[in-house]
């Protein structure tokens, strides 16, 4: 057993902590909108779910049109995601403000553009992330300009160049509806990051709290208060995708072979654990 206990330090040693990745905007899952499938799109910074489809018309139709589309929608959530929003209603169009110019994060599609797909001021949309349906032109907001009080002129982004500008309310631009709202991530037993994988993240950070107090997200997946053999078991059990997704599958649900060589170490410490309480 001290063999064994010894193997495993040296491992977690070797292996490190991961860093974790900033959160990019994921697809949780389609809308049938008119006889076809577009995807939904979360951004989890700015708590949005987004329409990967662009809607063209004047300003007053693209209101009209994103405040009634809960009616035309037939929402299929991914089963790795949970949430309460009613998708009937409480569709928008982007808010913003009425500055005028680039790198206007403080409004929705600048933010996107930006920080969420990471985008760079006057070289095009380069990124456009896992929208398939994101057009490098002007898209209106749902905010009126400062221009005339607003009686004429409204927002807009022009998603080919990053510019936040305004516009006649009469032009002719798309847009994109969004839905506010917090989706959650299922978490099977032994996924400590929430991305719904138990992988080799999961791994490294249960070795890092071994033998610690600790909650769900420190890898103290059986809720007994204490990092150890068991909650090892219990992560080598659920080994990979915790449900079949586009994100999941296309994860490795393989370890790497230095995480492999913990989890066997992680087996030997759980039989070993057990055998001892049955003999107790």
């Amino acid at each position: 057993m001290k063999t064994i206990l010894m193997t495993w330090l040296v491992l977690v040693a070797l292996l490190g902590l991961s860093t974790a990745a900033a959160a990019s905007p994921v697809v949780i899952g389609s809308a049938t909108y008119s006889g076809n499938d577009y995807n939904l799109i979360y951004e989890d910074a700015r708590g949005l779910v987004w329409l990967d489809y662009a809607h063209a018309g004047s300003w007053q139709n693209q209101l009209t049109w994103a405040s009634t589309l809960g009616g035309s929608l037939t929402v299929n959530l991914d089963p790795l995601y949970e949430t309460e929003i009613n998708w009937s209603t409480g569709w928008r169009l982007p808010n913003s403000t009425r500055d005028t110019g680039y790198n206007i994060t403080a409004s929705e599609m600048g933010y996107l553009y930006y920080v969420s797909l990471g985008n760079v001021q006057g070289l095009g949309l380069q990124n456009t992330g896992p929208f398939t349906h994101l057009q490098a032109v002007n898209h209106w907001s749902n905010e009126v300009s400062s221009k005339y009080s607003g009686q004429f002129h409204a927002m807009f982004f022009a998603f080919n160049i990053g510019y936040q500008g305004e516009a006649l309310k009469t032009e002719v631009f798309p847009a994109l509806a969004v839905h506010p709202g917090i989706v959650t991530v299922f978490h099977p037993p032994g996924d400590t990051d929430g991305d719904g994988i138990v992988n080799d993240a999961d791994a490294k950070t249960l070795a890092a709290n071994w033998g610690q107090a600790g909650g769900w997200a420190e890898g103290d997946f059986n809720k007994d208060g204490v990092i150890n053999a068991l909650d090892a078991a219990i992560l080598a059990a659920n080994w990979g995708p915790g449900m079949p997704t586009e994100q999941a599958s296309s994860a490795t649900a393989v370890p790497e072979p230095g995480v492999l060589a913990m989890l066997t170490c992680f087996g030997l410490l759980a039989s070993g654990r057990l055998r001892r309480s049955t003999r107790g």
